[in-house]
């Protein structure tokens, strides 16, 4: 709905003159977009090739219609002919089409209502790790947070992507050359932008938002734990061993952990076997000890405590043996 706005000096001015018997007061032309609608309505939105509009001037239906903006990006417009749009807003077309009408002497006072009823010119792209990659058409404002939920978010392994968009690079003053596109490739950080470290970056169209898949970092705890195996460091959370043996369950009751042993490569593949006190690290008397991605964290067991163990373990089997009567 549209709203025609009145001061209250035209009010007065309107109401006196019609006492008086002067001349009538016209009311200002109305806004293009006012009230409500406005606040609710993308007016940024630019019209390119291919988008539907729906045009509307109020008491002439004969000059209302739905028409396809042309691979040019011109609209044919009854008693105006043909009207550049594109890369104009809905705004700035409903105020060609009312100052044609107006100077033309089609209308006086032209109310234009221009809606997109089809978004067609503005596409993006959502490619790599996600779950629904694709092309998307932006039909409002649109970020980067607001197309990885189109594509119904990442997998588990991402935490970065890149937006790949389309400049144009002033040639050389004077140099008769015609303007350089060039691609430009902006990390973007998922997490940073949930926490409001980087910027939500607004979408335009022919931008590419691809997320690679980040490479899990994996260490390995074996020996006397409960879950010996390969696990994976949390991206962006630094893990102490105290941490990495409970989650492998923790330690064996026959486990020997003040002699646990990390073994590490360097950046030039060396092999390194470092020697940690655990059972001190765990009892709060030595500093714990960072883990990195493909460490081997080995708890050696002891033989005699196994032994004995199992030992025990057999202990109620004989029992059992001895009290059954022949």
């Amino acid at each position: 709905m549209r709203f025609r706005v009145w001061s209250l000096v035209t009010l007065f001015s309107a109401l006196g003159a019609t006492g008086a018997g002067a001349q009538e007061v016209k009311p200002p032309d109305p806004l293009p977009q006012t009230g409500p609608v406005a606040a609710a309505t993308f007016v940024d939105y630019r019209v390119g090739p291919a988008d539907r509009l729906s045009i509307k001037v109020f008491g002439l239906d004969q000059l209302s219609q739905e028409v396809r903006v042309s691979n040019s990006g011109k609209i044919h417009v009854p008693t105006l002919g043909v009207l550049m749009v594109n890369d104009k807003t809905p705004a700035q077309i409903e105020m060609a089409i009312a100052r044609g009408l107006r100077e033309g002497g089609i209308v006086n006072d032209p109310w234009v209502q221009v809606n997109v009823t089809q978004y067609r010119a503005h596409p993006v792209y959502l490619l790599g790790e996600v779950w629904t990659p694709g092309q998307f058409l932006i039909t409002d404002q649109m970020t980067v947070l607001d197309l990885l939920t189109l594509g119904n978010g990442t997998s588990f392994h991402t935490a970065m992507g890149f937006l790949y968009r389309r400049q144009i690079r002033d040639a050389e003053p004077g140099s008769g050359e015609e303007p350089i596109p060039t691609d430009e490739a902006i990390p973007i950080d998922f997490e940073a932008i949930m926490e409001g470290r980087q910027a939500n970056l607004q979408l335009r169209g022919g931008d590419v938002l691809y997320v690679p898949l980040r490479k899990p970092e994996l260490f390995s705890v074996v020996g006397a734990v409960h879950k010996a195996g390969m696990l994976e460091i949390q991206p962006r959370q630094p893990l102490l061993l105290s941490q990495a043996v409970a989650m492998a369950g923790g330690l064996q009751k026959t486990a020997k952990s003040s002699e646990s042993i990390i073994v590490r490569h360097d950046p030039s593949g060396n092999r390194q076997q470092i020697s940690v006190n655990l059972s001190a690290i765990l009892k709060g008397k030595a500093p714990d000890v960072p883990v990195q991605a493909d460490d081997v964290i080995f708890v050696p067991g002891s033989a005699s405590k196994s032994l004995g163990y199992g030992l025990l373990s057999l202990v109620p089997m004989v029992v059992t043996v001895l009290v059954v009567p022949f």
